[in-house]
């Protein structure tokens, strides 16, 4: 097609050489500060917001080329052909946001950052969510604050109880959430971008002949003949194909923040392969030594080299974003090469007197622009000159605080090295070996090192803590120490403050620069050591102990020691130091008379509660393995057995042990353990008398597996009685529980040795008891186990029938009467029999009573007491006429015996004008009347 009269207009401002170098140098220029942050095999917070800065500028140079295209197409200025090339060039500006979130990942997914996040799609869902979810209307209480806090510290809980309280607690969360939102600025910037460029893109490919309000001409040509370059290829710009894919990438990229899911599932899906490709070995250095190779093998060496470089940036974990720059960088490679073949391919549509190449004020305004990213990328140069600076006095540093060369040291800090770095022999940083090392070391030399960014938190490795944290803390501890030099008073309240926080090289400094009491406490009574022994800094307790005059065993206002302290929070190397020394006193109690070591159990710290001595008895309180049983504990109670000489019969201050509380508590799994224990006494008693067996079988719940256990245990006594003269057998019999006296009655009787007819201090025995107490099902069980006396009395010469019988226990006492060997006609020391004391209940119980005794083969009915009375005298006495009639029916009654006054039965009924009895009694052929 003839070109003839058909010209595009030139737009230097777009797409002059000065825009377009000015854009390929900034672009490619944030890759070098990127790729030699992956060198060292970390990106440090400041490489990250080096990034960030370096990112942000050149984002806002990309919208300001934006904004002015928009604005050019609206004043009839910008074609169709540059707008086309506008959003190529915006493809490579928004590079810059991508590099931010690979360094960005990379930095969250190292173990030492602050709150570090899993390079997996899970791992990333949580942490987006967790920064969005509270801007966000009706959005849940939780939120994971980056950053936020102190000390890493969780932050503190929120009060409830009014909904303005709520509201505000709301608020602050949504304002804490957007200020990390504000803090990824890039990721939101280069959304806004991807969002401006795509509405460009969307507004071009809707209608390129119709774009702006340029000439209809103008546009038509450049539909009609202009080429595009795609992959060096090219394509019409007028191309149905390229309009449709154009329309539905730039839809992709249409909506702010969800136009970033695509880029972020391509670079965590780079993360995700590099997770399951396998780790290439190393090479060992005999193999790429090609010093005494032919040239054939140099590039092998040079290749093995390539290799091992590989394998080690995999173990970095620095090979996913290398990968994700060198694909993002063959990305603007490629839209460099296709924008510079355009612009040539199409160079004759466009008029000689404006083509691009004309250098105007807006292309060497854009040349200055770069200014910016230069300057940069000569702060990163710097940076990493200082870092080199400090690699190289680092060797000096590492040998002069190893000689205690403190000037020395004081110097190389001010000179740039860093004191945290950690010598390999020692494990030590600078700072750290200042502090421990037994010489008196000068507080300048501490100071020079706090300042220079030393760690005062000398419990841990430095290169394991976020920066963030170690400046903040760096800030605080100088505050803290600048503040005692202007008040050296405060000193002894410093040093409880540095304690508490961890500041380590302020406690050094403090103690050997001012003259305070270590001792001293807070409102709270608490000192430095109990505060440093409640937050698990070890180092800090360690110097406190060696400190002249230290008080360990000082209690704060609950009682509460710093062994107490460490121990209830499982920290076990300090709970060691403190009880390597002799003043330690561990036996002492709280005032809840919670000792150490009862902490320790209570806690479940196991290994604390190994430090402690195996035969600890706290004094009169429980030990650890009682407390475990208690607690029914049963791993704790398997470990505290293994210990060699542990007492495993100690008694706590009720003089129970081990065996004895998990018997009565029913803990069945405990006592399996106990009494296959070395050495246990499983009839050892408490201050009454009881024994294990005794206190399983006085209770009604979880007693049978218990009391199976205990009287399968060899040496167990099952006769053995407390104070009282019960045994176990009469302690369950004597239960008011039936099911569980019967359970546990019917386990003791099955064992060989029991003797079922011993009786108490006051002789009654288990029978007696059960009868009693009315437990038919246990009596049941009692009267027909061999052996059993079911005629045996007590003092007071009462038998287990009498007793049923003056209880009115009917079922007892038709079981009783059942027995083989049952003597009814027995008397207590009275000369009462269990008839008689039938008719003392005066209830309707009474006469179903009588008649089951009166039933009973060779019942005498006619005996008295030593008053001469008769069960029919008694009854006639109550007026029980039901009795007395059931009595007159009996056989072989006699209704005329008289007492030893000579009263007969119907004498007293008459005297005491009980008439319906009378009236019975006189219908008894042969009653004589009174009188005659």
């Amino acid at each position: 097609m003839s070109t003839q009269g058909c010209r595009i207009p030139g737009n230097p401002d777009i797409a002059g050489v000065g825009v377009r170098c000015a854009i390929y140098v900034q672009t490619l220029l944030c890759f070098f500060p990127a790729f030699w942050t992956l060198g060292d095999g970390k990106v440090t917070r400041d490489e990250l917001d080096s990034a960030e800065t370096q990112a942000t500028t050149n984002l806002v140079l990309a919208f300001a080329i934006l904004v002015s295209s928009i604005v050019q197409a609206q004043t009839l200025v910008l074609t169709n052909y540059h707008a086309s090339i506008v959003l190529s060039m915006s493809w490579l500006n928004n590079t810059n946001a991508f590099i931010y979130f690979l360094l960005y990942v990379q930095h969250k997914n190292q173990p030492n950052s602050l709150r570090p996040v899993d390079a997996t799609w899970s791992g990333w869902y949580h942490h987006f969510r967790s920064l969005i979810a509270p801007i966000l209307p009706g959005a849940p209480e939780h939120v994971d604050i980056e950053e936020v806090g102190t000390r890493g510290a969780p932050l503190p809980p929120i009060r409830r109880g009014t909904a303005e309280s709520d509201a505000s607690s709301s608020i602050t969360k949504r304002r804490k959430a957007a200020k990390i939102l504000v803090k990824r600025f890039v990721l939101l910037l280069g959304s806004l971008h991807l969002t401006l460029m795509a509405s460009l893109g969307l507004w071009l490919w809707s209608d390129i002949r119709g774009f702006g309000k340029r000439s209809d001409e103008e546009n038509a040509c450049a539909a009609q003949l202009a080429l595009f370059a795609i992959l060096g290829k090219y394509v019409p710009f007028a191309s149905g194909a390229l309009r449709i894919t154009s329309f539905i990438i730039y839809g992709i990229f249409l909506i702010p923040g969800f136009n970033l899911l695509l880029p972020i599932a391509v670079f965590l899906g780079i993360y995700t392969l590099c997770h399951y490709l396998p780790n290439p070995a190393l090479l060992a250095p005999e193999q790429l030594d090609a010093s005494q190779a032919p040239r054939s093998s140099v590039f092998r060496s040079r290749a093995g080299k390539a290799r091992n470089f590989v394998a080690r940036e995999i173990e970095w974990g620095m090979l996913p974003p290398f990968l994700g720059l060198l694909f993002l960088l063959s990305i603007n490679i490629v839209f460099i090469t296709d924008i510079e073949l355009t612009l040539k391919r199409n160079a004759g549509l466009q008029l000689v007197t404006t083509n691009e190449g004309k250098w105007e004020f807006g292309q060497i305004l854009s040349m200055l622009l770069l200014i910016l990213p230069l300057r940069d990328l000569a702060e990163t140069i710097l940076a990493r000159r200082t870092k080199q600076r400090q690699k190289v006095l680092i060797p000096g540093l590492r040998t002069a605080f190893k000689c205690k060369e403190w000037r020395t040291v004081s110097d190389l800090v001010k000179m740039g090295a860093d004191p945290n770095v950690i010598d390999g022999d020692t494990d030590m940083s600078a700072i750290q070996a200042a502090c421990l090392s037994d010489d008196s070391v000068p507080g300048f030399v501490i100071i020079a090192m706090l300042e220079a960014g030393g760690d005062p938190n000398i419990e841990t490795d430095p290169l394991n803590r976020d920066k963030h944290s170690i400046d903040r803390d760096i800030k605080d501890c100088l505050r803290l120490l600048r503040s005692v030099e202007k008040r050296p008073q405060d000193a002894a309240a410093a040093l409880r403050v540095a304690s508490t926080h961890g500041y380590g090289a302020a406690v050094v400094l403090l103690l050997g620069s001012y003259k305070l009491d270590v001792n001293s406490t807070n409102k709270t009574e608490e000192t430095a050591l109990i505060l440093a022994s409640q937050g698990g800094h070890r180092v800090i307790a360690e110097v406190l102990c060696k400190e002249p005059g230290i008080e360990l065993n000082l209690r704060d206002s609950n009682g509460r020691t710093a062994l107490m302290r460490a121990s209830a929070n499982g920290h076990k190397l300090i709970v060691s130091t403190l009880l390597s020394s002799p003043s330690c006193n561990m036996y002492l109690a709280d005032k809840d008379g919670q000792t150490a070591i009862a902490y320790a159990t209570t806690g479940g710290h196991r290994e604390v509660v190994a430090l402690f001595k195996p035969t600890f008895t706290a004094r009169g309180r429980r030990s650890p393995l009682i407390q475990a049983t208690i607690d029914n504990d049963e791993d704790t109670v398997v470990g505290l057995l293994t210990w060699p000489g542990i007492d495993i019969n100690a008694k706590d201050q009720d003089g129970k042990t081990a065996i004895m509380w998990a018997s009565q508590l029913g803990h069945v799994a405990i006592v399996k353990l106990l009494c296959a224990a070395a050495g246990i006494q499983v009839n050892i008693s408490d201050g009454e008398g009881r024994t294990a067996l005794m206190l399983a079988s006085s209770k009604i719940l979880h007693s049978e597996s218990t009391i199976e256990l205990l009287c399968s245990t060899p040496g167990i006594d099952l006769n053995q009685a407390d104070n009282s003269g019960k045994t176990a057998l009469i302690w369950a019999a004597s239960q008011l529980g039936g099911a569980g006296s019967e359970l546990a009655t019917k386990c003791l009787c099955a064992a060989r040795e029991i003797d079922v007819n011993v009786a108490d201090n006051d002789g009654a025995t288990a029978l007696m008891w059960a009868s009693s107490q009315g437990n038919e099902a246990t009596v049941k069980v009692l009267c027909a186990t061999p052996g059993i006396d079911v005629n045996r009395v007590d003092i007071n010469g009462t038998t287990p029938l009498m007793s049923a019988s003056i209880m009115a226990h009917e079922d007892v006492v038709q079981i009783l009467c059942r027995t083989p060997g049952i003597d009814v006609n027995m008397v207590n020391i009275d000369g009462r029999t269990a008839l008689m004391m039938a008719t003392f209940s005066g209830d309707d119980r009474s006469r179903s009573l009588v008649e089951t005794l009166c039933s009973v083969p060779g019942i005498d009915v006619n005996i008295a007491d030593e008053e001469g009375k008769t069960a029919l005298f008694w009854a006639a006495s109550e007026d029980n006429e039901a009795v007395v009639e059931v009595l007159c029916a009996a056989p072989g009654i006699d209704v005329n015996l008289a007492d030893s006054d000579g009263t007969t039965a119907l004498m007293q009924a008459l005297a005491w004008g009980h008439d319906a009895v009378v009236e019975i009694l006189r219908t008894i052929p042969g009653i004589i009347e009174p009188g005659s």
